[in-house]
């Protein structure tokens, strides 16, 4: 599927180059994920069409799995990256803005290693994000 994960053995969804881009008009909401509070923005929408994910709490429940990284060393490039996907930025006018493919590229390099050693692989494909051309097409969290 072409969404930001990179979910299969073949690599295909590797190939996926156009940037997913949100309905426009969506509801904002406060962000209740704990473990995404504190970013530079305080408000999201759902459903999230980056990860196919339709609520917050079911945000909650795919970071269970990802406690395990808050020991690494770049957890705090890694966290605003997943925070950015799962838990996107809603803007005043009602648009969701992703991360920036930047932020994406910066917490690979820095995270790949660390992954590799827990056996885990780099879970995103980057390409799928958009690059910081305009000031609202993506964000910084």
């Amino acid at each position: 599927m072409c969404d930001t994960w990179r979910d299969c053995t073949d690599s295909s969804d590797n190939k996926c180059s156009r940037p997913l881009f949100p309905p426009p008009e969506l509801a904002c909401e406060p962000i209740q994920v704990e473990m995404c509070s504190g970013l530079s923005y305080n408000t999201t929408a759902f459903p999230n069409i980056w990860v196919g994910m339709a609520t917050q709490e079911e945000v909650v429940e795919i970071l269970r799995s990802y406690k395990s990284l808050t020991s690494l060393p770049c957890y705090q490039n890694f966290r605003r990256l997943l925070c950015g996907l799962l838990v996107p930025h809603c803007t005043p006018l009602g648009s969701v803005l992703p991360p920036c493919r930047s932020v994406c590229q910066d917490a690979e390099y820095q995270c790949q290693s660390g992954l590799a050693l827990l056996g885990t692989p780099w879970p995103f494909n980057c390409n799928r994000l958009p690059e910081a051309l305009g000031l609202e097409a993506c964000a910084q969290p």
